[in-house]
């Protein structure tokens, strides 16, 4: 089964100097969806190797494949 091994927030909304941070799994579930404000950006990278760069949209969430 392929899970999430690591997610980097590259940008949140409420937090624009704090710069890069790492969230777990854990955090995500306290936190819930009011954490994931529009414009929240993070790279998250599966236990298969793929990576994926997330953004929340007016439409919801886009992503993209990362091409190392």
């Amino acid at each position: 089964m392929i899970q999430i091994d690591q997610i980097l927030v590259t940008k949140h909304p409420r937090s624009p100097l704090r710069g890069h941070f790492k969230l777990t799994i854990d955090e995500v579930r306290e936190f819930g969806e009011s954490f994931f404000e529009l414009g929240f950006t993070a790279n998250v990278w599966l236990t298969d190797g793929s990576s994926y760069s997330f953004i929340r949209t007016t439409e919801g969430w886009e992503s993209c494949e990362m091409v190392d």
